[in-house]
Order: C-alpha cells, then structure tokens, then sequence
C-alpha cells in the first residue's frame, strides 16, 4: 500500500497548489473562512455554510457583491476540497463534529 500512497503525493501536491490558486481568486476574508473551515473545521459563516451546503439560491442570497462576483470561482473549490467535507447540511455538521486531521 506504500507505493500507492507515494504515487498520489504528486496529485496531493498539485490539488494544494491549485487550491492556493483558488484562494487567491476570493475575497481574503471569505478565502480565510474557507481555509480555516477545511484544515481546522472551524464553523463557517452563513454565505460559505449555504455553499458547502450546495444550496444555490441561499449563497446568492447571503453573498456580498465580491462573493456573487466569484460565485465561479467558489465552484471550483468545491471540486477541490473533501468531498465528505459539503454537498449537504449533514455532511457540513459530520464534517464540523470531527477534530482535524
């Protein structure tokens, strides 16, 4: 199985590198929450609970200007973070009731 693990480090790297590209693309506050709610389960605000929650109509609605703007862009990370981590207000409440790893 240490070989596999050793295949996937490069794919590791360039998701996080990536994601870095993605941050840079937010608002740096929004980008801060978005961080701190994937590395140290911290619980997100309302705009970034409705996105993690894939709820379209409330993230628009809760977005400020800059975060409608980059509505595109917030798409984006999701296809880059955990998958376990949105997609439903159960997966964001597991997600929350768990230390970081």
């Amino acid at each position: 199985m240490e070989p596999i693990m050793k295949n996937l480090e490069p794919i590791r790297i360039a998701v996080e590198n990536i994601l870095e590209e993605v941050y840079a693309q937010l608002p740096p506050l929004s980008a801060e929450g978005a961080r701190n709610y994937v590395k140290l389960r911290l619980h997100p605000g309302g705009f970034l609970r409705a996105v993690l929650e894939n709820d379209l109509a409330l993230a628009f609605g809760r977005a400020d200007q800059k975060n409608t703007e980059v509505m595109g862009v917030w798409a984006r990370w999701l296809g880059l973070i955990p998958r376990d981590c949105w997609g439903s207000p159960q997966k964001v409440n597991d997600w929350l009731a768990h230390e970081p790893v």
